[in-house]
């Protein structure tokens, strides 16, 4: 099955509708980064690119760049509240700093290689486990409710439930 996302197009890993972390082929010569960003954002980095002008280090006395890792986990470690923008710089703009890079210029659109979320990750697990029926069927339902035990992954299970229910 082939995927297309932001110009790239690829065979799916397993058959798994979004590409894992790190799947995406990228060419010789560049290095894969993680950065991480509040899902509100996502729209604009997929339109204008990661923009040093946004950036935050101004505001709290960092230097001013994109913080990004070389580490799929990214900047902040595995972080639900949070979407991670996957995406390549030319390897000798690679500047590792206390394990973390700080990207001096803009990284435009076309260099973004995919967005991960964790409800993606949960429609992905949700494929790999053969649990479409049970989803499409109802059995999973309990997760979309406010006021489920769990309610703090609230967002993540009712967008992946009703993405596999609006797909398969």
């Amino acid at each position: 099955m082939k995927i297309a996302f932001n110009n790239y197009l690829y065979e799916s890993i397993d058959n798994l509708p979004f590409p894992p972390k790190g799947s995406i082929p990228i060419p010789s010569g560049y290095t894969r980064m993680y950065h991480q960003t509040d899902p509100a954002k996502v729209p604009s980095i997929l339109k204008d690119g990661l923009q040093i002008s946004k950036s935050r280090g101004k505001l709290v006395g960092d230097p001013v760049g994109i913080w990004a890792s070389d580490n799929p986990k990214g900047f902040y470690g595995d972080s639900s509240h949070l979407d991670t923008i996957e995406f390549k710089i030319p390897t000798v703009e690679y500047n590792q700093l206390l394990g973390h890079s700080l990207i001096e210029r803009d990284v435009p659109p076309e260099d973004i290689l995919a967005v991960h979320s964790d409800w993606q990750n949960t429609v992905n697990y949700m494929v790999k486990n053969n649990m479409i029926d049970q989803v499409k069927n109802g059995d999973f339902d309990y997760l979309m409710n406010k006021e489920y035990e769990h309610a703090s992954d609230y967002d993540q299970y009712t967008k992946a439930i009703q993405y596999v229910k609006s797909h398969y």
